[in-house]
């Protein structure tokens, strides 16, 4: 029973910190290509990085979290909220059928 509950927890940190290092790459990423004015925004980088790594649930948390912090700083990104969702779902159905090896 304890293997079990260890299981869990240790997927939930998993899932915890991808989802952070996948949100604060797109959101830092998003943030100095508006400041340089670049016309590469890396928005979609770090959700597919994690979907690819960490699979659909982190990947999909990644998405919808940097497209709401994201829109404090670019009020369009709160539209992209969806696209993000759909491309971490792409990506981690990519990634289960061994498009990445």
């Amino acid at each position: 029973m304890k293997s079990v509950a260890r299981r869990r927890m240790r997927y939930g940190l998993t899932v915890l910190c991808l989802t952070v290092i996948g949100t604060l790459l797109n959101v830092l990423g998003t943030y100095f290509a508006n400041s340089y004015g670049s016309a590469f925004i890396p928005t979609n980088l770090g959700t597919i990085l994690v979907s690819v790594f960490g699979g659909i649930v982190p990947g999909t948390l990644s998405g919808f979290f940097s497209s709401t912090f994201c829109r404090f700083f670019d009020t369009n990104a709160i539209y992209y909220g969806v696209v993000n969702v759909i491309v971490a779902l792409v990506a981690s159905a990519l990634r289960s059928r061994g498009a990445f090896k």
